[in-house]
């Protein structure tokens, strides 16, 4: 390797997806599928409509998203993650503009084993008192020191500007708001802002 002459710079070769199906449940939701991988493994992402736009406060649709991993009505947080990992399983969650996204990735033959954890995280999260309170002081130490770099006060700065004053978007979480979130405001966030909603499922699968 001559460290003294660029890397050649190559196009990206055609990309071909296979198409993906789309199924409506009795229940209405959309399932999306796409197959075609060869490596046995399935990735489940379900949207549900409803984002930072739409939560009361900001930063609290971002908390009580990451709750649902805490607990259910059948099982606790240590239960669901010691389930999720004897599984190889992995989940996560994600809030944006107008979405909250559950995201599962399973083997194929784990999927009917983790599966119906999702749907309880979905249908009868609980949330315990311990765990929200350690989570929301977590946001808050993480926030504080987020409030003191460039990028965050850059980005608090733009966004009145990009969205408007009165947009909700336009908001910006501080410590102080997160640590005055409690577990019922994160409870009923879930409630009537997730589980209320239609939501949309996209399957990646082999």
């Amino acid at each position: 390797m001559n460290r003294n002459e660029a890397p050649k710079v190559y196009n990206f070769g055609p990309l071909t997806l296979s198409p993906a199906s789309t199924h409506i449940l009795p229940n209405g939701i959309s399932v999306h599928i796409e197959s075609g991988s060869e490596i046995d493994v399935s990735r489940l992402t379900i949207a549900l409509p409803a984002g930072e736009a739409e939560s009361p406060k900001p930063g609290l649709a971002g908390c009580a998203a990451m709750m649902l991993v805490e607990g259910t009505a059948r099982m606790n947080g240590e239960e669901i993650a010691n389930t999720f990992e004897y599984n190889g399983a992995w989940v996560n969650t994600t809030v944006s503009t107008h979405y909250t996204s559950i995201i599962l990735s399973t083997l194929n033959d784990k999927f009917a084993d983790v599966l119906p954890i999702i749907a309880d995280m979905i249908i009868c999260p609980a949330f315990p008192e311990a765990a929200t309170s350690r989570l929301l002081q977590r946001q808050a130490a993480r926030l504080e020191i987020e409030h003191k770099k460039v990028s965050f006060i850059a980005d608090a700065t733009i966004r009145p500007l990009a969205y408007g004053q009165d947009n909700p978007l336009a908001r910006s979480e501080t410590p102080d708001e997160v640590k005055s979130f409690t577990q019922r405001n994160c409870l009923t966030s879930i409630s009537h802002v997730l589980i209320r909603q239609t939501c949309t499922s996209f399957s990646p699968v082999t």
